[in-house]
This record gives structure tokens, C-alpha cells and sequence, in this order.
């Protein structure tokens, strides 16, 4: 377990290496000196609205209201209960009710109508929300502000329902090619996490595969693998923000619409299997000039 651990620390650290910071979906963050949005997590923190705890607590604090649109027969979706329970702590506000709607309910219906709602799950802030500091400064960023003062949070991270397509955005499916035989090498596994922790993305299928399988040495084959043990990551991947980008900076777009990790030598203290050598590998760190 100590060892896994080790490996898996190894792997997001070197994930930092291979993602651009802007683009990775995972560590995408919206920060202001009030609030943070961090939409791997959905979780909304007030750091600092101004004013002493003293001043606060003698003001008068704004009334506000949030619903969430939801469709509780697709488990797929993304959760934003987080986000609601984050809008109670905010600093200056009272949530005073809560509410959560099925999409096909007739409430649910109208404010889809009236706010032009095409992802859900779907947060809405009303009442006071312009007396909120933190939320009147931030939330253009996460969505929009809408006539009345209603915020309705648009920004939603996969998976999620796109309405006018009636298509789930975000699935993704895995497949791993493992090398079980030669213990010292890095479990094809950890893949799943660089894949939650960096990027955002949650599997809903997959397959591991043995190299020295027919199968796998067919796949080996098909797709010119030089190193393992590797992923091929497959779905709907345009919905995840700027992930193409990062991926290319440590792998290959197949014409199959296949994403494959090929540079394993960014793994630094990790060990693979390097295909071209027969051997395994330890991936070090690059000789600064």
C-alpha cells in the first residue's frame, strides 16, 4: 500500500509536468480575494468579504433562495449539492429556503423556459443576491445574472444532461494495457486517478487488458506502442475544457478517436516496460542545461 502510495504521488506529480496550467481541467480554478470556485470539487469558499467578524454579525443579513433542477434518473450526473451547502457559509448571506426539482416538473419546466436552461444539474440563486459581495463579484464567472437578480450556474462540469441534445456530456471510457508480470512496474490502475485528480474526468466503463495477451499484443501492435503499461481513454472528451491540448503534451489523438499516453518517460521515478529495450525502466528526471 506505502509502495502504491509513493507511485501515485510520483504520477500527479509529474502530471503537473505534462498539463498546462490553463488547460488542465482539474486544477482549473476561479479565485478572487473573496471566493474560489474549484470545479473538479464544486465547492464554492468565502475567504474574505471584508469587515470584522463584529460588523458582520451587528449587519443585516441578505435572504436568499437556491434551487436545484436535477434529473435523479441518470446516477451519472454530476453532483451540486456541494456547491448549495458552500452557499450557506457564505459571509453577509441567509439561505432561507431550499428547494430541488425533477426536470419534468412543471416548476422545473418554466424556469428551464424562462432562464433558457440547457445543462443540468442547474443551480439557481435568488433574492437578495446583489447584496451579497461575494456573489455579486464573482459569478459572472460561474454563470449568469439574469434580469431579476437570479443567478442560474452555468459553468457545470461533466457529466452532465445537455437538454437540447438529450445526450449525457462527459462519459469516458478506459481501457488499460497492464504488465502484471514484472512487479516493479507501476500498476496501469493509477491512470484512473492522474485521470480524477488532474483532469476532472470520472469513468463510467473499464477494461484492463495483459500485454502478453493475443489481445493486447494486438493492441500493441495496431497502435505502435513503444512503452507500458499505458491507457487508451476513448468518450466524449470535447466536453471536458482544454483537455485535448493537455493530452498531446504527453500523448497521441488516434484517428480512432482513441487518447493514448505514450510518453512515460515524464513518469519521473516511476519504472515501465520500454518495448523497444525488452526491459524495464526508470524514467528520471531530465539533465538541466
Amino acid at each position: 500500500m506505502k509502495h502504491e502510495k509513493e507511485f501515485f504521488l510520483k504520477i500527479i506529480a509529474a502530471v503537473a509536468l505534462i498539463a498546462v496550467a490553463a488547460l488542465v481541467y482539474g486544477t482549473l480554478a476561479i479565485q478572487s480575494a473573496d471566493a474560489r470556485l474549484d470545479t473538479q470539487g464544486i465547492i464554492l469558499k468565502s475567504l474574505n468579504a471584508g469587515g470584522s467578524q463584529q460588523g458582520q454579525a451587528q449587519a443585516e443579513l441578505a435572504e436568499i433562495s437556491t434551487i436545484i433542477i436535477q434529473d435523479s434518473s441518470k446516477p451519472e450526473l454530476i453532483s451540486l449539492q456541494p456547491l448549495v451547502e458552500q452557499l450557506k457559509t457564505l459571509q453577509g448571506a441567509e439561505v432561507i429556503s431550499e428547494k430541488s426539482l425533477e426536470k419534468d416538473s412543471a416548476e422545473a419546466i418554466e424556469l428551464i423556459t424562462k432562464y433558457n436552461i440547457d445543462k443540468l444539474p442547474a443551480v439557481l440563486v435568488q433574492g437578495e443576491t446583489a447584496k451579497v459581495e461575494t456573489l455579486a463579484q464573482n459569478w459572472s464567472r460561474l454563470g449568469s445574472v439574469e434580469d431579476d437578480n437570479t443567478m442560474v450556474f452555468r459553468n457545470v462540469p461533466p457529466i452532465y444532461l445537455e437538454l437540447s441534445t438529450g445526450n449525457l456530456r462527459g462519459e469516458a471510457r478506459a481501457i488499460y494495457i497492464a504488465v502484471p508480470d514484472k512487479n516493479e512496474v507501476f500498476l496501469a490502475s493509477l491512470y484512473k486517478q492522474i485521470l480524477a485528480n488532474a483532469f476532472g474526468i470520472q469513468l463510467v466503463e473499464e477494461k484492463t487488458i495483459d500485454y502478453n495477451s493475443s489481445l493486447g499484443e494486438s493492441m500493441i501492435a495496431k497502435y505502435s506502442l513503444t512503452a507500458l503499461p499505458t491507457i487508451l481513454l476513448s468518450g466524449d472528451l470535447q466536453a471536458y475544457t482544454g483537455f485535448q491540448e493537455a493530452w498531446l503534451q504527453a500523448g497521441s489523438v488516434e484517428n480512432d478517436g482513441n487518447f493514448i499516453f505514450r510518453n512515460l518517460g515524464l513518469l519521473q521515478g516511476l519504472k515501465y516496460l520500454d518495448l523497444n529495450k525488452g526491459e524495464v525502466v526508470e524514467a528520471l528526471a531530465p539533465v538541466q542545461g
